[in-house]
């Protein structure tokens, strides 16, 4: 938390964060494997938010939001909602479409269209 709060992540998201962490705690001592996978989904979904907060690096920033999306469409897998599951897939290709319009050399090309596939397959 204090390094969060060094670099000036909103207090309510690092609250958030840690009543998820909380809930996340309950919910694998209960051994409820489809609220523990939602537990972390939620947690992941702040890595983009807290990166939008301190850094400037887009593609980094997209990145998180493609992987946080990805993991939300494997816990509705777990519910079997497949019309939300296939939304999730469309806003992870909607923010790697950022990444692939931003290749430059320090980027693997040949990686970044591999995933793209694998995204949209």
């Amino acid at each position: 938390m204090i390094d969060l709060h060094s670099t000036n992540v909103k207090n309510e998201d690092i609250l958030s964060f840690s009543n998820t962490l909380d809930v996340l705690i309950v919910n694998v001592q209960n051994e409820d494997k489809k609220q523990v996978l939602n537990s972390l989904a939620i947690l992941y979904s702040f890595i983009p938010i807290y990166k939008e907060q301190y850094s400037e690096d887009n593609d980094e920033i997209n990145i998180s939001y493609t992987k946080a999306h990805i993991i939300n469409s494997y816990v509705l897998l777990e519910e079997d909602k497949w019309d939300e599951i296939q939304a999730q897939i469309t806003k992870a290709s909607e923010y790697f479409v950022f990444i692939i319009n931003s290749i430059n050399e320090k980027r693997n090309q040949s990686s970044i269209s591999k995933t793209y596939v694998l995204i949209n397959e």
